[in-house]
């Protein structure tokens, strides 16, 4: 198993994706790993689902991922709100080439 670094400020749902591909891993695979439905997974990379692992799934999560449950429940969205995922343009292109965490729960203006 390849263990994936989390960047900074990272969503939990990026990270999974970059873990998965990295593994090549389906979402049926982690799923099955976890002992839970394939959809839950699904939901954990896309936030617009309004689905966040439980603390247990978590503790099972991070086993699987060689991170600690606390840092992967700091890269679940603040809110669940049903939005699209938002990248910051700037950032995305400059510095993170990532998600970051902080614009998944922002609205629109």
């Amino acid at each position: 198993m390849f263990r994936v670094k989390a960047y900074p400020g990272e969503s939990l749902g990026h990270f999974l994706g970059r873990f998965r591909r990295a593994n090549q891993l389906s979402h049926k695979a982690i799923a099955d790993h976890l002992g839970i439905r394939v959809e839950w997974v699904m939901a954990w990379e896309a936030p617009s689902r309004r689905r966040n692992p439980t603390p247990l799934q978590l503790i099972a999560l991070g086993k699987l991922v060689n991170l600690k449950p606390k840092l992967l429940a700091k890269m679940l969205p603040t809110e669940l709100l049903h939005l699209q995922t938002r990248l910051c343009a700037v950032c995305y292109c400059a510095t993170a080439r990532y998600p970051c965490i902080e614009w998944h729960g922002r609205e629109r203006r």
